[in-house]
């Protein structure tokens, strides 16, 4: 745990998150012929942020509430986007004349 005196002192804390917080993955795409690129990120280091940051007295406590309901909607779409998944690739083998199934 950090001295709160020496938290107090601190001005500046900068985070990168392209990579250092998480596995560094990137997602590459292409939207109306511009190319675009996506870091992946673990959504809970950024609970972990808003919470450091609430005990050390730099935000209110809707921050991190905000950030906890963030992380609970995201991890309550997980199955609906796995179904949705599934089926993609279900009606991709369908076109390839290959047995759906995992």
């Amino acid at each position: 745990m950090i001295d709160p005196t020496l938290a107090k002192s601190i001005k500046l804390v900068a985070f990168d998150v392209d990579g250092v917080l998480t596995d560094g993955g990137i997602f590459l795409g292409d939207v109306d012929g511009r190319r675009l690129e996506f870091k992946r990120y673990d959504i809970q280091d950024g609970l972990g942020i808003a919470q450091s940051r609430f005990k050390n007295g730099a935000t209110s406590e809707l921050d991190v509430m905000q950030a906890t309901t963030l992380l609970e909607n995201t991890r309550a779409s997980i199955p609906t986007l796995q179904v949705s998944l599934q089926q993609a690739q279900n009606a991709l083998c369908t076109l390839l004349g290959r047995v759906p199934g995992p």
